[in-house]
């Protein structure tokens, strides 16, 4: 049953289950100007401008940092693979063409099959190129499509002026 987010009675009534959240007129008017500001000030503010070599620092910054969680909490809890063989291609594949599947499965830290299938889908979502070693024919290598590296790459730009002051970012690495 959909339910509607808001009422318009006297008291807002917030439904989010198991419990329902009843907001007063002054509660309405304080959520309402503190959404309009944060609207404003993400409206307002620009996505960073990034060289390339910021872009890596905070691919690998990301993947790191994720790889460090995992000393702390069971890798089970947090499990993006997509994520993580993005961030892998992106920040590994040095030079293009140079990443194998069973590379980036491994980067995903994921179980075997879960990282494959995994691989199959951001192939089919046109995420991900698969390429046949000339050399080895058993050798699978893969990278990003442009299409990805892009999106990836205004992502960054994104979260770097939002959420990660450049200190930040030249510290990632």
């Amino acid at each position: 049953m959909n339910q509607p987010l808001f009422t318009s009675k006297a008291a807002l009534t917030l439904v989010y289950p198991p419990t329902t959240l009843m907001l007063g007129r002054a509660e309405i008017a304080a959520l309402s100007l503190l959404a309009a500001r944060i609207t404003a000030e993400r409206d307002q503010k620009p996505d960073a401008e990034l060289s390339a070599l910021e872009h890596f620092q905070l691919a690998q910054g990301i993947y790191q940092s994720r790889r460090h969680r995992d000393y702390f909490f069971d890798s089970k809890l947090f499990s993006e693979p997509a994520w993580d063989m993005l961030l892998a291609a992106y920040c590994f594949a040095t030079p293009p063409g140079e990443l194998t599947v069973t590379g980036l499965c491994h980067a995903s830290s994921s179980p075997p099959t879960t990282a494959l299938r995994w691989v199959q889908r951001l192939t089919r979502a046109g995420m991900l190129e698969r390429c046949p070693s000339k050399a080895d024919g058993r050798m699978i290598f893969v990278t990003l499509t442009s299409s990805a590296r892009e999106r990836i790459e205004a992502y960054f730009c994104r979260i770097g002026t939002r959420f990660i002051s450049p200190a930040i970012i030249q510290g990632l690495n």
